[in-house]
C-alpha cells in the first residue's frame, strides 16, 4: 500500500520516488511512502502553523465538539 502526504487538506504525491518503511521492532514492512521535497515540507509547516493558530483561538467546548464530530 502506498501512502501519500496530507498537506493543507489535500492528499499529495511529493515526488515520483518512493521508499519502504519498516517497523524497527518487528522488521515488518509498514508500507511505501512518497519522498517529500523541501517545498512540500515547507508548505506542510506553514499550513500546520496557520491551522494551529485557528485551533488555538477556539474555545475548549468548540474543540471538543469538533473532535466529537470527527469521532462519529
Amino acid at each position: 500500500m502506498t501512502k501519500q502526504n496530507y498537506i493543507n487538506g489535500n492528499w499529495v504525491n511529493s515526488s515520483d520516488e518512493k521508499f519502504k518503511s519498516f517497523s524497527p521492532s518487528t522488521g515488518e514492512e509498514l508500507g511505501e511512502f512518497y519522498e517529500t521535497d523541501e517545498v512540500q515540507i515547507n508548505n506542510a509547516i506553514e499550513s500546520a502553523d496557520e491551522a494551529f493558530e485557528q485551533w488555538s483561538n477556539l474555545s475548549y467546548i468548540d474543540r471538543a465538539d469538533y473532535l466529537w464530530d470527527v469521532y462519529e
